[in-house]
């Protein structure tokens, strides 16, 4: 081989170790390049606000407790960390995956809706709240569930429905209605479909969705939590904060989107 070409080796090989030397030297800074590049555009505080840490918050979602760990240095936020397992992967779990992202980029909470979200979004809203209020040493609002937020609220006669936007992780659509009259809540019905059109309440009578060998059908259940309803003229206090309740004998299913449902169509009738 001429010496021109061991040179042109040499000087290939010699680029090649160029090359390797500044990736390794990019890969082993990337996590701060990226880290300081994530953080361009927000909002810094002048002055203190928080006492750095990590401070939780929970809420309650759609289907279940939606809770956070929010991380703050003593003047910004630096993560955002959400569980929200029970909320629909669809919809309500786009909320808890986008809003964490936007919430940090404003430095706020308040952002808008994820659309067809409401009840997570504003949960996740709610929990982050708190939090940033436990940062700040504040004494946090209390969560919705733990006030009557319908109380003294006068309702207008009327029939009034909720209607799952999409179908849940069994394959069905929640479907709540009540009726009003005379200013009280006199019915209240929740069913469940299936893309078949299939109601969960006669498939649970005929044996067909059965959730286990002992206690009441589905359907039983779901009627003695409506007569709930018009015997207390609402859900306040029904739930716990996992979705579950004490308050009606045989009822052991999670009904956190019947609380929300009939919340939802007592406020229609409100007209909030």
């Amino acid at each position: 081989m001429s010496r021109k070409g061991m040179n042109e080796i040499a000087k290939n090989w010699i680029g090649a170790g160029v090359m390797a030397a500044a990736a390794a030297v990019l890969i082993t800074g990337s996590g701060g390049i990226y880290g300081e590049l994530s953080r361009i555009g927000r909002p810094v505080s002048d002055t203190p606000i928080y006492t750095p840490g990590v401070y939780g918050g929970e809420s309650r979602g759609y289907a279940g407790p939606v809770s956070v760990q929010v991380e703050v240095t003593d003047r910004e936020i630096l993560s955002i960390r959400v569980s929200g397992e029970k909320e629909t992967p669809g919809v309500g779990g786009k909320a808890l995956n986008d809003l964490p992202l936007l919430m940090l980029r404003s430095q706020s909470a308040e952002v808008d809706a994820v659309s067809g979200a409401t009840q997570s979004s504003a949960a996740l809203k709610r929990a982050v709240n708190e939090a940033l209020a436990l940062a700040r040493g504040e004494e946090p609002e209390k969560a919705v569930g733990q006030e009557n937020v319908l109380e003294g609220v006068v309702l207008a006669d009327g029939e009034y429905s909720y209607e799952d936007e999409e179908y849940d992780s069994n394959g069905f659509k929640n479907v709540i209605s009540l009726t009003v009259e005379n200013g009280a809540v006199i019915s209240c019905g929740w069913d469940a479909v299936n893309e078949a059109g299939d109601q969960k309440s006669r498939l649970s009578m005929e044996g067909a969705y059965v959730m286990s060998e002992s206690g009441l059908p589905w359907a039983e259940q779901a009627e003695a939590l409506a007569e709930y309803v018009t015997a207390n003229q609402g859900v306040y206090g029904l739930a716990d904060d996992e979705g579950y309740t004490d308050a009606v004998a045989g009822v052991s299913i999670n009904i956190a989107v019947f609380v929300n449902g009939v919340e939802d169509c007592m406020k229609q009738a409100a007209g909030m």
